[in-house]
């Protein structure tokens, strides 16, 4: 998932030079603590690890079917339906700036047509078709990228290239921070540092069973993906969170002021260049 990043001195907003971030947080939003990136309802999840939004559907045939054939084709689009239906309940709930979600940004016809055309682009999940004949139910799943929505809702700028840092790593392991498409830094007397936009999430520990375990994401491993946080990322730490929701990092005092000296007056962004990593 790509991302990026806006930069402020204090509690003034704006001007940061290229930083790419690797936040460590724990989420608890729908899934129990420990959950990791991934949030999962009946409606189907929202992986911010993976940058995807998954919708199950399920369709029963009708009595009045002429046939095998036509009962399972029925069945389908029905679920196909549903997941549709499922994915939009999911998409607005996706928070995007503290704990407003996506629905919040939906004021304007036009934002709402967007939305909902790239609603209408999902596709079927690979392999998760499937036909019960003895309960007459097809079930699918429909899949979108997160990024399809921060690309609608959020500011998209250029990457600015003047520090020597080619990016950033927020270790945040154990803060039990709670993921959202743009992210606020704050220092430990609480001004605000950074703004992160459309970050990409990672866990310590993969929580997905069809994935096997690689083993614990460290600093040490965000390092290595250079494709991410470049060859010669930053790192600093977070000593806790804020706001009733676990929203913002709370960056401690010895790394704030290492951040304070790449922020600077004018404006800069980050782009594909933010990384979460949760417990």
């Amino acid at each position: 998932m790509g991302s990026q990043g806006q930069c402020s001195v204090g509690t003034s907003r704006f001007g940061l030079p290229v930083i790419v971030v690797v936040l460590v947080a724990l989420l608890s939003i729908w899934t129990p603590a420990g959950a990791g990136t991934r949030e999962t309802s009946e409606r189907g999840a929202i992986d911010y690890d993976k940058g995807i939004v998954q919708a199950v559907g399920r369709g029963f045939a009708p009595r009045n079917a002429l046939n095998e054939e036509h009962a399972k084709e029925m069945a389908r689009i029905a679920a196909k339906a549903e997941a549709h239906k499922n994915l939009a309940e999911l998409v607005d709930g996706v928070r995007v700036k503290g704990s407003t979600t996506v629905v919040n940004f939906m004021a304007s016809t036009s934002v709402k047509e967007q939305v909902s055309a790239k609603i209408r682009e999902a596709q079927i999940v690979k392999g998760s078709e499937k036909w019960d004949p003895k309960k007459r139910m097809y079930e699918l799943r429909l899949e979108m990228p997160i990024d399809a929505i921060g690309d609608l809702l959020l500011i998209v700028g250029p990457v600015s290239f003047e520090f020597a840092y080619t990016g950033l790593i927020v270790d945040c392991t154990g803060q039990n921070l709670t993921p959202t498409l743009s992210v606020m830094l704050f220092d430990q007397a609480g001004n605000r540092l950074m703004e992160l936009v459309r970050p990409t999430y990672r866990a310590t520990v993969v929580q997905d069973p069809s994935v096997p375990h690689v083993g614990t994401y460290t600093v040490e491993r965000a390092k290595k993906e250079t494709k991410i946080v470049g060859s010669n990322p930053l790192v600093v730490h977070a000593v806790g969170v804020r706001g009733n929701d676990r929203l913002f990092p709370v960056i401690a005092a010895k790394d704030a002021n290492k951040l304070r000296r790449l922020c600077k007056s004018g404006t800069a962004r980050l782009q594909k260049r933010v990384v979460i990593i949760t417990d």
